[in-house]
C-alpha cells in the first residue's frame, strides 16, 4: 500500500523533534512520554475550546443573521399591508363615489317618469349628468345600453301624453332599461321585475292626481287669441276654441296638428307655439 507524502513527512518530523530533545536534554527520557500526553492533552482541550468556540460564533452569526432576515420580512409584510389598506380605502372611496352619481341620476329620471313630462331642459340635465359623471364609471356596454335608451327617450320631448300613447311606453321601458342597467353595473344583485313593477304602478296611479289634458281653457287663452310659431315667430295662427283648435291660412287644424304639418313628425303643439314671449306648455306651471 503506497504511504502517501504527508504521513511520511509528519513521522519523519516526530523522530527528528524526539531525538533533538534528547540531544539538546530538552526533555529526558523518563519524561518524554508523560510530555507527550501533556501536549496531546493540551491540543485536545484547546482543540475543544476552539471548536465550541467556533460553534458558539456560528450560532451567534446565525441567529443574528434570523434576526436580520425576520426583521426585513416583517417590514417587508407590513409595507404590504399598508398597501393593500390603502388600495382598499381608495376602492372604497371610488364605489362610494360612483353609487352616489348612480343614484342621483336615477334620481333625475324618475322624477321625469313620475311626472311624465320630458322638455329640453330636463333632457339636457340628464345627457349632461351621463357625459359628465355616469360615463365615468361605465363599461363600454352599459355606456352603449343606456346611450341607445337615452336617445330613445329623447324622441319623447314635449310630447303630451294625453296626445301620445307611446310616450308614456316608450319612457317607461327605457326608465326600467337605464335603472337595471345600473343594478347591474353595482353589482348589488337586484334588478327591476318589470311586470311586478307595472302592476304597482297602475296600483299607484288610482292615487297621483289626474292628469289633465291641456288645452286652451286650462291655460286661461281665450278664443281669438294671436299665438307665435317658436320656431319661426312670422307664422302666426289664432285660436278658434276653447280647447286646442287653432286657425292657420284661413285653414283649421289642432295646435298639434299645425305644429306637425310645419315641423314634420309627431309633435306636442303646446310645446311649439307661444304667447307673449312663453312656450304654452310652460304656461301651465304658472297656473
Amino acid at each position: 500500500m503506497e504511504i502517501k507524502k504527508p504521513l511520511i513527512i509528519a513521522i519523519l518530523c516526530l523522530i527528528g523533534f524526539v531525538i533533538i530533545t534528547i540531544i539538546f536534554n530538552v526533555y529526558s527520557i523518563t519524561a518524554l512520554p508523560s510530555s507527550f500526553m501533556g501536549a496531546a492533552f493540551g491540543a485536545i482541550i484547546t482543540g475543544i475550546v476552539t471548536l465550541i468556540f467556533f460553534i458558539n460564533a456560528i450560532k451567534y452569526v446565525t441567529n443574528l443573521l434570523m434576526m436580520e432576515i425576520t426583521g426585513f420580512m416583517t417590514i417587508i409584510k407590513l409595507q404590504e399591508k399598508s398597501n393593500v389598506d390603502e388600495v382598499n380605502q381608495d376602492n372604497a372611496a371610488v364605489f362610494n363615489d360612483k353609487l352616489r352619481v348612480y343614484k342621483e341620476f336615477i334620481a333625475v329620471i324618475w322624477k321625469i317618469w313620475e311626472g311624465r313630462n320630458l322638455d329640453h331642459d330636463k333632457y339636457l340635465e340628464l345627457t349632461s349628468k351621463f357625459y359628465k359623471e355616469l360615463i365615468l364609471y361605465l363599461n363600454n356596454a352599459s355606456q352603449k345600453t343606456i346611450g341607445e335608451a337615452l336617445l330613445a327617450i329623447g324622441d319623447c320631448i314635449n310630447k303630451d301624453v294625453n296626445e301620445d300613447n307611446e310616450f308614456e311606453n316608450t319612457l317607461r321601458e327605457n326608465t326600467f332599461k337605464i335603472i337595471d342597467c345600473l343594478i347591474t353595473e353595482l353589482s348589488l344583485g337586484g334588478g327591476i321585475d318589470k311586470e311586478l313593477f307595472w302592476n304597482i304602478d297602475k296600483k299607484m296611479e288610482l292615487y297621483r292626481p289626474k292628469r289633465q289634458s291641456m288645452t286652451f281653457k286650462a291655460l286661461k287663452i281665450k278664443i281669438g287669441t294671436e299665438l307665435v310659431f317658436k320656431k319661426d315667430t312670422s307664422v302666426h295662427c289664432i285660436t278658434v276654441d276653447e280647447k286646442n283648435r287653432v286657425e292657420y291660412n284661413n285653414e283649421q287644424y289642432s295646435i298639434s296638428g299645425l305644429a306637425n304639418k310645419l315641423l314634420g313628425g309627431n309633435n306636442n303643439g303646446f310645446a311649439c307655439f307661444m304667447l307673449n314671449g312663453k312656450v304654452l306648455i310652460e304656461l301651465n306651471k304658472d297656473i
